[in-house]
């Protein structure tokens, strides 16, 4: 089967079936999926995204986020759970960027620096994303945000880990994230970043910009490596920061294990 779902309009949209432990059990198909905004879906990806039967999704976007592009489920079964995760002096950033002094450096050190804070900071969101999962049995279940990358990718990286997948296949997943995104990056994001900036006077460093569009493995590591200091293993932070009990793992091996 296919990671890559093809939605046209979902940003980043793949399901995490298949992936293997060391034991030889599979998680299955079709049952979690990650992703970006889901805003641009077009009549056919609509029903294409209503066949995989996903009826409950986690928003983890900021509400100016969701506000900027909807997501198509107006009038449908699915049930969207708003969960609003903001790390990160992104003002600061922003404000680098519009007046052209956003060097690669910082946008770097900026990115590393939001992966910690998701760790150490928004325990309790992604409790809300596993109380949710727990809840609905044998249903499909999506987690998203704006890229798909980041705040998705560490639940991403804490779903894998629970269920027995390796640390290097987590930091796999979390990179595919490139080649999902490159051309949409490519051809429409920075364009429009670059023609915003013009207008404003401001020159485009897209060597300065690219840091934040990117999924590099130093940005997931920096998460895994602040669960290693304060919790000692992803185990440790999943029971004691994020609240999953071994009954817990119980039932989602149970559930997503083949």
């Amino acid at each position: 089967m296919s990671r890559r779902t093809p939605l046209a309009g979902a940003r980043n949209f793949r399901d995490l079936g298949g992936y293997a432990r060391t034991d030889g059990r599979r998680i299955r198909w079709g049952r979690l999926y990650r992703s970006g905004a889901l805003a641009s879906m077009d009549a056919r990806a609509r029903r294409g995204f209503h066949a995989l039967g996903i009826t409950v999704v986690c928003d983890l976007r900021r509400p100016s986020e969701r506000e900027a592009a909807p997501h198509p489920f107006d009038g449908t079964p699915v049930r969207e759970v708003h969960i609003p995760i903001d790390p990160g002096s992104a003002g600061e950033m922003y404000r680098a960027l519009h007046a052209g002094t956003l060097t690669e450096d910082h946008s770097r050190a900026f990115m590393i620096g939001i992966n910690r804070q998701l760790v150490l900071s928004h325990a309790a969101d992604y409790r809300r994303t596993f109380e949710e999962l727990l809840a609905i049995g044998d249903r499909p279940f999506l987690v998203n945000c704006t890229a798909g990358k980041d705040r998705t990718g560490l639940w991403a990286a804490l779903i894998l880990s629970l269920l027995g997948i390796s640390r290097e296949l987590i930091l796999e997943d979390y990179l595919l994230s490139n080649a999902m995104l490159q051309e949409e990056w490519e051809g429409k994001v920075f364009p429009r970043i670059q023609n915003d900036l013009q207008e404003s006077g401001v020159s485009f460093d897209l060597a300065g910009v690219r840091p934040l569009f990117d999924a590099r493995e130093e940005y997931l590591q920096a998460a895994l490596d602040e669960i290693d200091r304060h919790f000692g293993s992803t185990e440790g932070y999943l029971q004691d920061a994020v609240g999953i009990d071994s009954a817990d793992i119980a039932e989602l091996e149970a559930r997503l294990l083949e």
